[in-house]
């Protein structure tokens, strides 16, 4: 395999020459630079990239943690990918599958200096874990509000979209409520603390934080429209989720619109498909945040508002 000191004497310049060329780390003359990329190609030169990240302390690689790769993550990441693209930087993407011992595993990555830094989508460790790691000066983004100051955080607001769905279910006449999220969270918090603004807690029907995926709302659905207590709104934490209700409800006779009005999150093709109401989180604007705030090294918080998206009411 050729190395820069066979380039530098095909092309008849120096290694070091050939080094700024190559790296684009300093003045290399236009007609310069043609020869030596004429030398890399004639001698099919591969850059050693190891050798590079240990010259430049740079691996040109951001760490993305995520719990697992449902579509809800889709957007966010695709926000991510062009934003770094943009930046010249690799993204490395870490699922969890809510795992708190995978997730430590993940983030000490960052010790081994695999990543220049790690977007962590939905905590699992205690919170003092990241405020350690963010003390020892690494780059790390949560996207969670209300961390401890220090810590750089970039989510979204959620709190005025859900407002809007509840006070929309009960301007409805919609008294029987199922809520149904993947796991207890910061989100929950806002959900509920909007949710008691218009209703009380006898006002839910069904209520299960362990439901991810489709086949989970095809499940939750079964349950929920065979009880004595069958829902006239839903909300689930994702379109995905609430399409697998809706298919699970029609199996029943149930159908969206009519019998009940479910919302999902994220704003997916499906939703606009399928007509159920849903609410835009934004997160490729998140995801492009996320990767400007870490570039930057800063300990920043920042929001991005949610909508609420009514369909089919």
């Amino acid at each position: 395999m050729a190395n820069i000191y066979d380039i530098a004497k095909h092309a008849n310049v120096s290694p070091a020459t050939v080094s700024r060329a190559i790296n684009k780390s300093g003045y290399v003359s236009k007609e310069t630079y043609a020869i030596i990329m004429k030398s890399v190609e004639a001698l099919d030169y591969r850059k050693n990239v190891h050798a590079v990240h240990l010259s430049t302390g740079s691996t040109k690689v951001i760490g993305v943690i995520i719990p697992d790769n449902t579509h809800c993550y889709d957007t966010f990441v695709k926000g991510v990918l062009h934003e770094a693209i943009n930046n010249g930087y690799e993204i490395l993407l870490m699922p969890t599958y809510f795992d708190a011992a995978i997730e430590l595993e993940h983030l000490n990555k960052l010790k081994d200096k695999r990543v220049d830094g790690i977007i962590l989508t939905s905590r699992i460790n205690d919170v003092e874990v990241l405020q350690a790691f963010n003390d020892e000066g690494y780059r790390l983004i949560v996207c969670e509000r209300d961390l401890p100051q220090g810590i750089a955080s970039v989510f979204t607001k959620r709190y005025e979209a859900y407002r809007e769905m509840f006070k929309t279910f009960q301007h409805n006449g919609l008294e029987r409520i199922a809520i149904t999220v993947a796991r207890e969270s910061q989100s929950l918090k806002e959900l509920m603390r909007a949710f008691h603004e218009f209703y009380a807690t006898d006002n839910i029907v069904y209520y299960r934080s362990d439901a991810h995926h489709f086949d989970d709302g095809q499940a939750c659905a079964l349950e929920m429209f065979r009880s004595q207590q069958v829902p006239d709104a839903i909300y689930t934490h994702s379109d995905d989720h609430a399409a697998g209700i809706i298919t699970g409800a029609l199996s029943l006779g149930y159908h969206v619109g009519k019998d009940f009005m479910i919302v999902g999150e994220d704003n997916l093709t499906l939703s606009q498909v399928m007509e159920f109401s849903t609410i835009q989180l934004n997160l490729d604007k998140v995801g492009a945040i996320a990767v400007q705030t870490l570039l930057k090294g800063e300990s920043q918080s920042e929001g991005v508002e949610a909508e609420f998206i009514p369909r089919n009411i």
